[in-house]
Order: structure tokens, then C-alpha cells, then sequence
């Protein structure tokens, strides 16, 4: 019970950096557009940080997923990497595809 209780705080916290993540990105993305339309210096830079904000969001898209992926199979689910911590090695999961 505990543990549902724990996964289900930390989905709603990951929604919520995830809405703030995703907000963050498309103000980035206007900024690039608009410095494209400009030919603006710091055109670079406002490159790497979305590229950051991207890759940010795919890791933690991936935790989520990896999650998702050990809760379908039956396993206790490390909610480790969604809070930041490092993830535990595990051998990989087999999937059925038929």
C-alpha cells in the first residue's frame, strides 16, 4: 500500500515538473524561432539550452517507462530515477511480442 501511495506521489510530481519542463521548452522554441527570424547572436546558446530541456525530458520519459515496464512485469518498481537517484543495474527485462 505504501508503495502505490509513494508511486502515485511521484507521478504527480513528475506530471507537474513535466508540465513545467514542457512550458519551459516551447518558451525556449518561440525564443529560437524568434532569434532564427533575427539572425541573433545568442541563437547558440538558446540551441543548447532546448537541446538540454530536451534531453532532460527524455530521461525521465525514459525512467518513466522503465517504471511502467517493471510494474507490467510484476516487479517492485524502482522509482529511484524519477527522484533523481541513480538507477539500480538490472538485466534486461524480455518482452513478448506475440
Amino acid at each position: 500500500m505504501m508503495i502505490m501511495l509513494c508511486v502515485v506521489c511521484v507521478r504527480v510530481q513528475l506530471s507537474r515538473e513535466h508540465q513545467r519542463l514542457t512550458q519551459h521548452s516551447l518558451d525556449l522554441d518561440d525564443q529560437l524561432r524568434d532569434a532564427r527570424q533575427q539572425n541573433s547572436p545568442e541563437l547558440a546558446t538558446l540551441e543548447r539550452q532546448l537541446l538540454n530541456q530536451m534531453t532532460v525530458c527524455l530521461l525521465e520519459l525514459d525512467a518513466v517507462v522503465t517504471v511502467c515496464v517493471q510494474s507490467a512485469s510484476g516487479d517492485e518498481p524502482d522509482v529511484g530515477p524519477l527522484l533523481g537517484l541513480p538507477r539500480k543495474i538490472h538485466p534486461p527485462i524480455p518482452i513478448d511480442c506475440h
